[in-house]
């Protein structure tokens, strides 16, 4: 049922490639007209594989990840009243095998290994997000 305005994104994704429909509906009076719904159909489409995109989208996902860590940090520093209970907190196993790694394995893997695809970085950053929540 739609309450007032009702959307559906659907995303294919080949390799570098991607290819989106958005499907949109809305009441025009769900009162005064029930059967009568305004529809919209919208295309989009992206490419990963030009170099200036990936290099723009590369800065823009380590400008959030610094500010991921700036705000872990942060966080991390308001809940310890000392510098003894950074440490301690810091070298729990939670933070040692899941919160350092998610944010360091995706920038050591770019740096260090033959050049990575923006969609295989990103499938790899959300996979060790989602260990965050695991």
């Amino acid at each position: 049922a739609i309450d007032r305005k009702y959307v559906v994104q659907m995303v294919i994704s080949r390799a570098e490639r991607m290819v989106g429909a958005e499907f949109h509906a809305e009441w025009v009076s769900r009162e005064w007209a029930p059967g009568v719904v305004k529809t919209r159909l919208a295309f989009w489409t992206y490419r990963f594989d030009n170099t200036a995109t990936q290099q723009t989208l590369v800065r823009l996902t380590a400008l959030a990840g610094v500010i991921c860590v700036a705000h872990e940090l942060v966080r991390l520093w308001t809940h310890c009243p000392s510098k003894q209970a950074v440490a301690w907190r810091l070298a729990t196993p939670y933070m040692l095998l899941v919160t350092i790694p998610s944010f360091v394995l995706p920038a050591v893997a770019e740096l260090y290994q033959r050049p990575m695809s923006f969609s295989s970085w990103l499938l790899w950053v959300s996979a060790n997000e989602l260990l965050m929540f695991v």
